[in-house]
C-alpha cells in the first residue's frame, strides 16, 4: 500500500486526483509538503479540505511536511530523509508534484533522484497538468536507468520489444553488433533487471516493457 507525499500551494486539486488514482483504501498517509513560514488562508484550507477527503477514505495519517523552499541542499536532505523512511519498509511512495512554489517542485526532484538505488523502485513521479487534461506518470527508477545505458543497449531493448524474444545469435546478425559484446550487453542488461532468460533467449521484464516506450522515443529524436 502506497504513501503519498504532495507539494501543496494553494490548490488541492492534484492530491485529490492523486488519492482517487491510488485508491481510497490504497493510501497508508499523506505528507502534504509547505513553505515554511509561508503558509497562507487558501493554503490552510486546502489543508483542511484534503483532511476531510483523507478521513472519508479512512486514512488517519495526514501530516504536514514544512520546509524552507530558499534552502534548498536542508530541504533536498529533509525530503530525501522523509522518501527514505516512507521507502524503508518496501512501500510504494506516490509524489505528486502538481502544485506548490517551483523551487519546492525542484528540491522534491532532487532528492528523489538522490535515494539510494534500492529505493527508487518504489517511489513514481506523479504531476497533474494545470490546464486539468490530464496527467504524466514515471518510475522514478526507469529514468535514472535510462540514462546509464549506451546506445546498443537502447537498440536491444527497442529491438526484443518488437521481437518479443531473441537470443544473442540473431541480436549481433540484426544488430550489427559483434556476438561478444552482444553477449556482454545482454548480461548487464540482465543484471539491471531490464530482461530476463528463457532457454537460450532473451526477453523483456516488466520494468523492461516500460523503459522500451521511453527508448523508442530517445533512437527516433
Amino acid at each position: 500500500m502506497p504513501y503519498l507525499v504532495a507539494v501543496l500551494g494553494f490548490d488541492e486539486r492534484h492530491v485529490i486526483k492523486s488519492i482517487l488514482r491510488i485508491g481510497f483504501k490504497n493510501v497508508i498517509g499523506i505528507y502534504l509538503i509547505v513553505p515554511r513560514g509561508r503558509v497562507t488562508k487558501q493554503t490552510e484550507d486546502a489543508i483542511k479540505r484534503i483532511k476531510e477527503i483523507a478521513r472519508m477514505a479512512g486514512v488517519n495519517q495526514v501530516e504536514i511536511y514544512e520546509i524552507d523552499p530558499l534552502h534548498f541542499e536542508e530541504s533536498v536532505a529533509k525530503l530525501r530523509s522523509l522518501l527514505m523512511r516512507l521507502c524503508a519498509g518496501g512501500e510504494e511512495v506516490t509524489v505528486s508534484l502538481g502544485g506548490g512554489i517551483r523551487a519546492m517542485v525542484i528540491e522534491a526532484i532532487v532528492a528523489a533522484t538522490l535515494l539510494p538505488q534500492n529505493m527508487r523502485r518504489y517511489v513514481r513521479i506523479v504531476s497533474d497538468l494545470e490546464t486539468g487534461e490530464g496527467y504524466i506518470e514515471v518510475v522514478l527508477a526507469d529514468i535514472l536507468l535510462i540514462t546509464e545505458l549506451r546506445y546498443e543497449e537502447l537498440l536491444i531493448i527497442n529491438y526484443l520489444k518488437e521481437r518479443g524474444k531473441a537470443g544473442p545469435t540473431d541480436i549481433s546478425r540484426d544488430l550489427s553488433i559483434p556476438k561478444t559484446t552482444a553477449w556482454k550487453l545482454l548480461n548487464k542488461l540482465a543484471n539491471k533487471g531490464v530482461i530476463e532468460k528463457e532457454g537460450r533467449e532473451y526477453k523483456l521484464t516488466e520494468n523492461g516493457a516500460r523503459l522500451s516506450k521511453i527508448a523508442k522515443q530517445l533512437l527516433t529524436t
